[in-house]
């Protein structure tokens, strides 16, 4: 019986060997295990790894990954290739981008968001370093956007002034803008913007006069400029800074230009005349933007307006126009 199970061994060794089939894997006395056979599978096995494991692997930014060449970055795990293991047959690139050149890292989320966010703190910072060396100007005001009626607030003469509003963190804003108005015995600047919904801070122009004025605040539709009571929900907090008016700081919101000064400088009786035809143009221009018309026709009104202004200008006297 050992003899014929010895035969039959050396029979299947050889046969083994005559089929090109490599010896198993044996133990120290040269007997197959199972344990031993479980490696020589998994060895044997194709790699179905999508980390990298070449002269790449390491990195998990993508300006450090594709910084000297060769590499490519994954932005979906995170990884560092070679172009060779990126264009792999086994290796994929889960919910993200394949980025191989450092100029196209600001395609990567991670980094777009990173940017993103400096940029909203900066816009932050910039509000709170337009008020450095001013001083709050009385306590702060809180409306609600559901019910936001005018909102004035009275400036000192000789003064610089910008307003600072915050809208609160639970605030939601529909479609309106903030119209802003600067308003003095002898001019009237008017300026719109919307609210800054990511840095939640936003803020007027500087301002300054030698005359006291006003401060206006109202919401108007984002497409009409109608006024709005009704602006969203939550609240918003303004709150005034001021300074000395210095005398290298301009006097109004908005000054004269040399055509509306004429050969010498404007004086309160020229302002007095002149200023109610810029409101009159404002207002008409105002009424075209408003009026539903065709393109060309919103021109010709314009137009309308333009020359009304000036004919306006002419009847305040020499000098004034």
């Amino acid at each position: 019986m050992l003899f014929r199970l010895a035969v039959l061994g050396a029979i299947g060794l050889l046969l083994g060997v005559a089929c090109g089939a490599k010896p198993g894997p044996t133990a120290g006395n040269g007997t197959v295990t199972a344990s031993s056979v479980a490696q020589a599978q998994a060895s044997n096995s194709p790699s179905t790894s999508v980390t990298s494991s070449g002269s790449c692997a390491g990195p998990t930014e993508c300006a450090d990954c594709t910084k000297n060449g060769g590499c490519t970055f994954c932005t979906g795990s995170r990884t560092c290739m070679t172009f060779a293991e990126a264009n792999g047959p086994n290796v994929a690139c889960p919910g993200g981008l394949m980025l191989s050149h450092r100029d196209s890292c600001g395609s990567d989320p991670v980094v777009a968001a990173r940017v993103h966010a400096r940029e909203v703190e900066a816009r932050r910072k910039s509000a709170a370093d337009a008020t450095a060396g001013m001083a709050p100007l009385g306590g702060p005001i809180v409306a609600r956007l559901e019910q936001f009626s005018t909102l004035e607030i009275p400036i000192p003469a000789g003064s610089c002034n910008t307003v600072v509003y915050r809208l609160a963190p639970e605030a939601a804003v529909g479609n309106v803008l903030v119209d802003t108005a600067f308003v003095t015995q002898r001019s009237n600047y008017v300026g719109r913007g919307g609210f800054d919904l990511e840095s939640r801070v936003s803020r007027t122009r500087m301002a300054c006069s030698s005359l006291p004025g006003t401060v206006r605040f109202r919401l108007v539709d984002r497409w009409s400029y109608a006024p709005k009571t009704n602006g969203g929900t939550g609240s918003v907090t303004f709150e005034t800074f001021t300074r000395p008016r210095k005398a290298d700081d301009p006097d109004d919101a908005r000054e004269t230009s040399p055509r509306e000064r004429g050969d010498g400088a404007v004086g309160v009786d020229c302002l007095d005349c002149t200023f109610p035809c810029s409101s009159g143009k404002t207002a008409c221009e105002r009424d075209c933007f408003r009026s539903g018309a065709e393109a060309w026709q919103k021109t010709v009104c314009n137009s309308t307006c333009d020359q009304i202004y000036r004919s306006c200008l002419r009847g305040c006297g020499a000098g004034c126009n």
